[in-house]
């Protein structure tokens, strides 16, 4: 862990410096880095990291292709996205794929991952995605990000189904309601953790039907008693994240979740002591 720390401390000095650390595998692009930088990558890379505001072209990025023993690729700030996903295609280690922000992503980049069959987990973060982008998620991914993507439920019932989907994170998305949300918990009952913006009762109580779920990460409006309730009945419920302002009788009722498994309950980063002998009633 520390290796890595150094390695993000020294990125920061030298513009268009390519940064490599070797126990790892893990290459990171600083921003001004450029067509050239990204053949001098090695070829057994197999983390790569293109921080903001390179200059990398979309020729530039097709040395992607060569780089077959990645398994993690993180493009933020980088224009010519869709090229980089076409680089893509013939991957066969690749697990996880991360796309921020500005990357130039359209549908026909998307479909180009149809073809990567080891691809596991998907975020894209404040990345605009239309109708045919989302209809193109390749349907084997276990871990779905979409954060700030303004999909709505109308983007959210595009989606295919994911028989293997484990998780799913939706946030700072204004056009996502609980019903396009309890439509898409109906269509996944195998979710395994959740991370949404959305705490009303009808949504709340639609978790009762996930039987697996362990993680659950709530944003928003503060959750009524009856969520409270409903929380209490997630009987594989390991951690529980609140993101919003909670009063003290709401905290007391929350402190009495009777969760046997439920060990990790935080409040804007502060835990909260569970009271075992109380009981929810």
């Amino acid at each position: 862990m520390n290796g890595v720390l150094v390695l993000i401390a020294a990125m920061a000095v030298g513009a268009g410096e390519i940064k490599v650390h070797e126990p790892t595998g893990r290459v990171t692009l600083s921003a001004g880095a450029d067509d050239a930088t990204m053949k001098q990558i090695p070829g057994e890379a197999r983390i790569l990291f293109m921080l903001s505001a390179t200059n990398v072209s979309g020729e530039g990025l097709k040395e992607l292709a060569r780089l077959q023993d990645l398994s993690f690729f993180r493009l933020n700030r980088t224009a010519h996205g869709d090229a980089a996903l076409e680089a893509l295609v013939d991957h066969r280690k690749l697990r996880k794929l991360m796309m921020w922000s500005d990357t130039g992503i359209t549908s026909d980049g998307v479909k180009h991952l149809a073809t990567v069959k080891s691809l596991e987990s998907l975020d894209f973060t404040d990345v605009p995605l239309d109708a045919e982008a989302l209809k193109a998620f390749p349907t084997q991914v276990e871990s779905l990000t979409l954060q700030g993507c303004q999909v709505g439920d109308k983007g959210l019932a595009m989606l295919p189904h994911f028989p293997r989907l484990k998780g799913l994170k939706i946030k700072d998305d204004d056009q996502v309601t609980e019903a396009g949300l309890i439509a898409f918990v109906n269509r996944h009952p195998q979710l395994e953790w959740l991370a949404v913006d959305v705490t009303s009762d009808r949504f709340l109580t639609s978790l009762t039907k996930l039987p697996n779920l362990k993680s659950l990460w709530l944003s928003g409006e503060p959750i009524s008693s009856k969520g409270v309730k409903s929380i209490g009945h997630l009987q594989k419920l390991d951690r529980l994240t609140l993101s919003f302002e909670i009063n003290e009788e709401l905290k007391a009722r929350i402190q009495k979740l009777p969760n046997e498994k439920l060990n990790h309950v935080s409040h804007q980063g502060r835990y909260i002591y569970l009271d075992r002998r109380a009981g929810l009633r």
